[in-house]
Order: structure tokens, then C-alpha cells, then sequence
């Protein structure tokens, strides 16, 4: 009895925390609450080293810029079972809410890290990564994913290579595709 008053307690204490910082930062629903609440709950029962570590992490000054919805994607990673340091690779404060929801994805999705890591950067919007993580979840590889995989394409662009290797198109081929449609009009 008395354990469960002092991890209820603590518990406690640590929702308060997750609150101040984040839930009274932006307007936020009570579902939405409740919902951080329960992930927070089993998280503490069930891996109470990864929430210590990821609570010293959202308590530095980095983290500044959060928001709810940035921290709404930390607790859908922590639903799913990812582990914490597959979380702290999109838990960065250089990533908003959708690039975040990118990379958690991938995770979930089965992509390794490697695969994972050609994308996970803040130079990629969400829309760049997710024609990234869509060539590597359908079987192109990794050479001709990173054939795209470049800031300076538009994530359309992306779309229409990656489209055209999953055709059976060569490098020959894309290369002297993008030269004609992409290059040469600038």
C-alpha cells in the first residue's frame, strides 16, 4: 500500500512537470491530455529509466521551443515501443511536428536506422522525407534512394524519380530525365 501511495505520488509529480512545460504551452484538448497522462503512467511503471532520461532531456533548455504537438510525437513513439534512442533521433528541437511524425514513422514502419538516418535532417521538409522513406519502404535501393535524396529537390521532383526507378528506369535513364526537366530550366 504504501509503495503504491509513493509511486502514485511520484507519478504525480511528474505528470505536473510534463503539464507546466508543455500541455499549458498551447491550447490542448482534454483527450489529447488524458491520452499523455496514461502513456506517462505506464511509462513510469514499466520503463522508468527512459522516462528519466527523457524528462532530464525536455527539462534543458533546448527544448525551449516545444510545443505539445512536438511532444504529442515523443508520446505516440513511446505508445508504439520505440526505444528512447530512437525517439531522441526526432526528439530535437530543429524538427517540427510533422518531420517528426516522418522519422517516428519510419521506425514503426520497420526501416533500420541506416535507412532512417538518410533522412532524418532538418534540411528535409516533411514532404522530402516522406518521398525518402517511400523509396526505401518499397524496395528501391539505398544507391537509388540517395540519387534523391538531396535539399535541392523539391519533394515532386523526388516523387517523379523515385517513381521512375520503381518503373525499372536506369540511372542512365533518370540522370538524363532530371538534367531535361530539372536542370536545364533554371
Amino acid at each position: 500500500m504504501r509503495k503504491e501511495k509513493k509511486e502514485k505520488k511520484s507519478f504525480e509529480k511528474v505528470f505536473r512537470f510534463i503539464q507546466k512545460r508543455f500541455i499549458v504551452t498551447v491550447f490542448f484538448n482534454v483527450l489529447a491530455c488524458k491520452y499523455a497522462y496514461y502513456i506517462l503512467r505506464d511509462l513510469i511503471e514499466e520503463r522508468p529509466a527512459d522516462l528519466v532520461r527523457l524528462l532530464k532531456c525536455l527539462a534543458s533548455n533546448k527544448f525551449d521551443g516545444f510545443y505539445m504537438s512536438d511532444f504529442y510525437q515523443i508520446l505516440l513513439g513511446l505508445d508504439s515501443g520505440l526505444h528512447l534512442g530512437e525517439i531522441m533521433l526526432y526528439a530535437r528541437p530543429e524538427f517540427n511536428e510533422k518531420q517528426m511524425r516522418e522519422i517516428r514513422s519510419g521506425f514503426e514502419q520497420g526501416l533500420t536506422l541506416e535507412q532512417i538516418q538518410l533522412y532524418a535532417k532538418p534540411e528535409f521538409d516533411h514532404y522530402q522525407m516522406e518521398e525518402i522513406k517511400l523509396g526505401l519502404k518499397h524496395g528501391l535501393t539505398l544507391e537509388q534512394v540517395k540519387f534523391y535524396a538531396k535539399p535541392e529537390f523539391k519533394w515532386h521532383q523526388m516523387r517523379e524519380i523515385r517513381e521512375r526507378f520503381q518503373r525499372g528506369w536506369t540511372f542512365e535513364q533518370v540522370m538524363s530525365y532530371v538534367k531535361q526537366e530539372f536542370l536545364d530550366k533554371t
